[in-house]
């Protein structure tokens, strides 16, 4: 007779599914915010300049230099995997509470709705290394030794993510990358660092 997970378990691996799941929503809803806004917001004027920034929090391109900006006046640290040949940085922010940085390439613009980019995102999180933690323990698996102080885990059920904190932190990382291999090589690597 086998043994039926614990609901502890259960409820972790559901809060992680569902964490995915609305980050993947919040990326098609911020598509479909800069599609209306570009397109003249559906107020019949039509022309163009009726908005002369993005919206709050939109996806937009950004030099290194704006996310520099950006990442020092946000109360959270905002990391990255430094500058990749072939790619344009994309910033999201959320409330000052998250922000993502997606290396897009192939000629994608600011708010591609495809998943198919390295993306670090960082979110205030309250023991962030204490969940971290347990989220290991609970899968069964351990955490790696990072640079920076931080330590990650990947998850066996959803590879594309790994997940880091760091001990006394109020945030978390997540690199995500379409390759699993790639998304721990990424997260383990000195590249992956807070944008100064």
């Amino acid at each position: 007779m086998t043994e039926a997970p614990t609901p502890a378990a259960g409820s972790r691996r559901t809060l992680r599914i569902l964490r995915t799941a609305l980050l993947v929503l919040a990326i098609f809803l911020i598509a479909a915010i800069v599609v209306w806004v570009l397109d003249g917001g559906g107020g019949g004027g039509g022309g163009k300049g009726e908005f002369d920034e993005a919206l709050p929090g939109a996806p937009r391109i950004v030099s290194a230099g704006e996310l520099r900006e950006a990442a020092a006046a946000s109360p959270v640290p905002v990391y990255w995997a430094g500058r990749r040949p072939g790619a344009e940085l994309e910033l999201s922010e959320a409330a000052a509470a998250r922000s993502y940085v997606r290396y897009l390439s192939g000629g994608a613009e600011a708010g591609d709705p495809k998943p198919a980019y390295l993306t670090v995102g960082t979110y205030r999180l309250p023991h962030a290394y204490k969940q971290l933690k347990a989220d290991a323990k609970s899968s069964g698996g351990k955490l790696r030794k990072a640079p920076h102080g931080l330590r990650a885990w990947q998850d066996a059920s959803s590879p594309t993510s790994v997940y880091l904190a760091k001990p006394g932190a109020a945030f978390q990382v997540e690199v995500y990358d379409p390759s699993p291999k790639q998304a721990l090589a990424v997260a383990v690597s000195p590249q992956l660092q807070p944008v100064r």
